[in-house]
């Protein structure tokens, strides 16, 4: 009966997607719409499947067919808005996610949207109240709390976001007693555990995600992340390499790997010049790749100029900060990372201008204040230097570089 195949490619492509196989679930999402070109489900599909293959032109296309067909499509105005936030259009995203919530105000996908959304705006208080709406509609979802944990830290208030944290582990076990393979359960668990720096924890369960799927994407990436954790950065490199070859167009996983050698490889201790030269140049490359992919994510420009500073290829390095600082003026690592690199090569008043910026911005990070006294110490300005040294104390005890500084002046 021609009728219900429409009904019935639909559900093969739902399943497919829970199973993870996104080709094939395009193939029957196409066939939805080839079938009934007005179908507002096969359209949000056809934009689910491309969303999970890395296509994002592609799906964002296919959410505005299904919501031509039906503005007020919750399932798809939420399904856009993970999209749009994925894309770093905070902004468009929250609007997506207030329309759902017009029509649904119970909606828990669509609080929970709005507040991932407030978060990438920096307005933590509003994305509190609407994590708490969200987990009142849906109490058992434990994503919610590590998001509201999350905004928790980003507040300061470290206790209670570990107590929100502690909350989603004991939720995430009783989720994986009943469902042992439920594969996204076990990422998100590790992402909890890694927060609450319980590491092998954390890898433990990632590698649960990938026994079930050794492809799987996000298993793999936050695998690398938590290995970096750990120093164990030729276990990182492989996981993020694996990432980079699965998704290739995803500019999360170029990243991520640019982190990885600039950071990790690179500070080995047993690196030759050469061999640490040879990882920077390797990182400078993910990171153009990332940003080829996503020209307005500003955490590549910035950490592509750390990397390039580090090369002592000062220009470049100021010019990779000065795009990431037009995209985010207010991020304080750009500022905190200009501001390294203009000391190390004695541009030191234009240094204090830079750490100046970041302080003004987040006052409450030890490693701008350190960096601030080396460069007030290599001005003569030494009092000045014994400040922010104690300052960078005060905010971290145990950060031992601060200590020596403190030490050396005294």
């Amino acid at each position: 009966f021609p009728i219900f195949r429409p009904i019935y490619y639909l559900g093969q492509g739902r399943e497919l997607i829970e199973m993870q196989r996104h080709e094939e679930a395009l193939e029957k999402f196409e066939r939805v719409t080839e079938l009934k070109p007005s179908s507002v489900e096969g359209w949000n599909g056809v934009g689910d499947a491309y969303f999970a293959l890395g296509r994002e032109t592609r799906a964002e296309e296919a959410y505005n067919r299904s919501l031509k067909i039906n503005p007020n499509d919750v399932e798809t105005l939420n399904d856009k808005g993970r999209l749009l936030y994925d894309a770093d259009r905070d902004g468009e995203a929250l609007e997506s996610y207030e329309k759902a919530l017009e029509n649904e105000p119970e909606n828990a996908d669509a609080w929970h949207g709005k507040a991932i959304a407030l978060i990438g705006l920096r307005r933590y208080e509003e994305a509190i109240e609407a994590f708490n709406n969200a987990r009142e509609y849906a109490p058992d979802k434990p994503a919610v709390w590590y998001n509201k944990a999350l905004a928790l830290q980003a507040l300061g208030r470290q206790q209670k976001a570990i107590d929100v944290y502690d909350e989603a582990i004991a939720t995430y076990g009783d989720i994986l007693k009943k469902n042992p393979k439920d594969i996204r359960a076990w990422v998100d668990r590790g992402a909890v555990l890694h927060q609450l720096g319980r590491f092998q924890d954390a890898l433990d369960s990632y590698n649960k995600a990938l026994e079930l799927d050794p492809d799987f994407y996000p298993a793999l990436l936050r695998k690398s992340n938590v290995l970096i954790s750990m120093k164990r950065f030729d276990e990182a490199l492989e996981a993020a390499d694996k990432t980079v070859e699965i998704r290739p167009n995803n500019y999360l996983a170029w990243h991520n790997r640019g982190t990885l050698l600039a950071i990790g490889m690179a500070a080995k201790p047993d690196n030759t010049k050469a061999q640490r030269k040879e990882y920077l140049e390797k990182a400078v490359k993910s990171y153009n790749e990332a940003i080829r992919l996503r020209p307005s994510f500003h955490d590549a420009l910035r950490d592509r100029g750390a990397a390039l500073g580090q090369l002592m290829r000062t220009e470049e390095a100021l010019a990779s900060f000065d795009e990431a600082l037009k995209i985010e003026p207010k991020d304080f690592k750009s500022w905190t990372s200009k501001g390294i690199t203009l000391n190390a090569v004695g541009r030191n008043e234009e240094a204090l201008v830079a750490f100046d910026k970041a302080i003004n911005i987040n006052e409450n990070d030890f490693f701008v204040w350190f960096y601030q006294g080396l460069a007030l110490e290599q001005l003569g300005r030494t009092q000045q230097a014994i400040t922010s040294y104690e300052r960078s104390i005060e905010i971290r005890p145990d950060f031992q570089p601060a200590r020596d500084a403190l030490e050396r002046l005294r």
